[in-house]
């Protein structure tokens, strides 16, 4: 049986995406020798991918009278659900193209994938002895509704669409080195770049004897760039001819540039947003806009099954990612009930916290004949 030990170093890059190089599809592309020449690896990541707690501008306060405490606010963590698609383009070295302190086995990948991913939470309640305090984007509050319960069987529904795109690319190079029979010591370089754009579409309907009083809709969007570098390593055991075993691990620094443009509506359901910016009780539309940059640190995993082919090498997978700066966004909130026309002090902003990515790696090494 064969034992081999895969150490991976990925260099900062130029100009990348919200999640920079964070796919493990690139890592696998290039896992294990390859006969001289050119080759393709089409790969794919279906998983989860968590993101910061997202607020709404509703809360709920009981008892139903001005001042009186929050008791309850709509804001849940989105889990994206989806995948990351692309492929490498890569050529392997003879090994007498290199001096023999760069190694062997050398191989260079570019690698390009594509990522849609989304989530949608929604809920409902029936208000008792309980007040609607609605505020908008830039912290003002726009409606105290249902104040002594006035309302006739009111009730609150509110949900929020998230959808993520992006893309990612990066160049990887590796090589190995023969430390003993049977043991490898495999390293890489990777230049990683691109972007994400986080989506987030809330809506939300407050209603008393059937019809809607009160409509609150925001739209908000997070366009990331970033810019990083990790360092991975790895055992293999080789238990067959055809058979492997692999798990490896990542770790890194990522900076990361967020921008953040958010619109909202909050109107009295007999008015229309476009006939007034802000008017207490009534309406408000409103915009914000906010940028900011943060470095956190990355982690992760990856569990991988080898399969070799006369036409190539299979690899599937699992893994986890840990970012610990990932964006999100904070909107403006009141800790007790004020009247229109109030002001918290607080506008929406971005927030970057720590969340995990998680889920399955496929990936198919294929050689180019008579490239």
């Amino acid at each position: 049986m064969k034992f081999r030990i895969v150490c991976t170093a990925a260099a900062f890059g130029i100009a990348a995406p919200s999640y920079a190089d964070s796919s493990w599809i690139g890592v696998n592309a290039l896992a294990g020798a390859q006969a001289p020449g050119w080759f393709i690896v089409p790969g794919g990541e279906v998983g989860v991918q968590r993101l910061p707690a997202w607020n709404s501008t509703n809360s709920l306060h009981s008892p139903s009278t001005l001042g009186a405490p929050a008791v309850s606010l709509f804001a849940p963590e989105p889990r994206l659900f989806g995948g990351e698609y692309g492929g490498t383009l890569g050529y392997a070295f003879r090994d007498d193209a290199l001096s023999a302190g760069l190694g062997h086995n050398l191989r260079v990948g570019l690698t390009g994938t594509y990522v849609s991913m989304h989530d949608s939470q929604s809920a409902s309640r029936t208000l008792t002895s309980t007040a609607v305090g609605v505020i908008d984007l830039q912290g003002r509050t726009v409606f105290a509704v249902n104040l002594l319960g006035a309302g006739i069987n009111p009730g609150i529904s509110e949900s929020l669409r998230v959808h993520r795109t992006g893309f990612d690319l990066n160049m990887r190079v590796a090589s190995d080195y023969s430390l003993a029979p049977d043991w490898t010591l495999t390293s890489s370089v990777a230049i990683v770049g691109g972007r994400t754009i986080d989506a987030y579409n809330f809506d939300s309907r407050y209603v008393s004897a059937g019809v809607t009083s009160v409509a609150n809709q925001i739209d908000e969007k997070v366009r990331t760039w970033s810019l990083g570098g990790d360092f991975s390593a790895g055992l293999t055991w080789q238990a067959t001819s055809t058979f492997s075993l692999n798990l490896t691990g990542r770790a890194g620094v990522v900076w990361q540039h967020s921008q953040l443009d958010g619109t909202q509506c909050v109107v009295f359901t007999v008015v229309n947003c476009s006939t007034a910016l802000f008017i207490p009780g009534t309406v408000s539309n409103t915009a914000v806009s906010e940028s900011r940059s943060r470095a956190g640190f990355r982690g992760g995993a990856a569990l991988n099954v080898g399969l070799d082919f006369p036409i190539g090498r299979l690899t599937l997978g699992g893994f986890f990612l840990y970012d610990s700066a990932v964006p999100g966004v904070q909107n403006p909130s009141q800790a007790t009930l004020l009247a229109p026309g109030s002001s918290t002090g607080q506008t929406a902003r971005i927030h970057f916290d720590g969340v995990f990515r998680y889920g399955g790696v496929v990936a198919l090494r294929v050689p180019l004949i008579g490239m």
